[in-house]
């Protein structure tokens, strides 16, 4: 991974999901934090720095589309979702990947590097872009 930080926020409201999805991240040496819906992932990312979110859909309070609006071009997001077609339209612009739940394992963790070498990409672009 090229940040420097190694924390990533997992956001669903299913615990087995979170399970699963933690320890394809934890597994790997990296630190989780987790949140329910996108509610509590907003306080988690106003009092920790992580590197990505990784979020699912479907969730109370609010989802994780309502979520990705307010992070996305501030952090790497990942969607993850048991209806891909369904969503897939409406999530497209609103997050870095996407992933269905049926990949996880397959999946979850390259998509989500990916994520973050293009956010920090991005980053370094826009910095140089600022600075010229």
């Amino acid at each position: 991974m090229t940040t420097q930080n190694n924390v990533i926020l997992i956001v669903d409201n299913d615990e087995d999901a979170l399970e699963v999805m933690g320890h394809e991240f934890t597994s790997r040496g990296l630190e989780i934090l987790i949140a329910h819906n996108g509610k509590e992932a907003l306080e988690v990312i106003d009092h920790h720095n992580v590197a990505a979110v990784v979020t699912d859909i479907s969730m109370p309070f609010m989802n994780g589309i309502e979520l990705s609006k307010e992070i996305i071009g501030n952090l790497p997001v990942v969607i993850v979702t048991g209806c891909e077609a369904q969503f897939e339209d409406k999530v497209v612009d609103l997050c870095d990947s996407y992933v269905d739940k049926l990949d996880l394992k397959e999946c979850l963790y390259q998509a989500t590097m990916k994520a973050i070498e293009r956010h920090e990409i991005n980053k370094a672009i826009n910095a140089e872009a600022a600075a010229a």
